[in-house]
């Protein structure tokens, strides 16, 4: 309902919520002590690809509009040294694409796998050919609740973060 951009009228709705269901983890190997094998619908409640066609958009005033040059290989902190800015269309497709702090951006065209995360208090930004999942946790609470360094201290390049490894700079 969030992403249509519909409030519910009440609490009602919940009455209906189904907890999503863990793997099936028999054939899964093993792993290190206080992990858990989990489902995307267990870590995320909103996965998005982002926007098509929005050339007609662009503007020289608006919001920051993340594209393919915004993400690295070494880091999740966004590359702003290059901003497109656009005039978002209203209704579905922009609900859909604006990202909110602590989302999780995944690059899905040409570098394949870039990762990047919208940081606390970033200003209002739209996606352009990357995948948007936003968290239930955010990471920065996951990693302090583990004894991390606070998030704006941690360096995750995208082939670390897939291989399950975190850089502290």
């Amino acid at each position: 309902m969030k992403a249509k951009g519909i409030k519910p009228k009440d609490d009602s709705w919940k009455k209906k919520y189904k907890e999503p269901a863990g793997p099936d983890t028999a054939n899964l190997p093993e792993l290190p002590e206080g992990w858990a094998w989990a489902k995307s619908d267990q870590m995320f409640s909103f996965v998005t690809s982002g926007s098509r066609g929005w050339a007609s958009y662009y503007s020289e005033i608006g919001s920051v509009f993340l594209r393919m040059g915004n993400l690295d290989h070494d880091t999740i902190q966004l590359d702003l040294a290059d901003i497109q800015r656009v005039q978002p269309p209203d209704g579905a497709e922009g609900l859909r694409t604006r990202v909110t702090a602590g989302d999780i951006l995944i690059s899905i065209t040409a570098d394949v796998g870039m990762i990047g995360m919208v940081p606390e208090g970033f200003e209002e930004a739209f996606i352009k050919s990357m995948f948007r999942w936003q968290g239930l946790y955010r990471l920065s609470t996951v990693l302090s609740s583990h004894g991390f360094l606070p998030v704006s201290q941690v360096k995750i390049s995208s082939r670390n973060f897939s291989e399950g490894r975190l850089k502290l700079a």
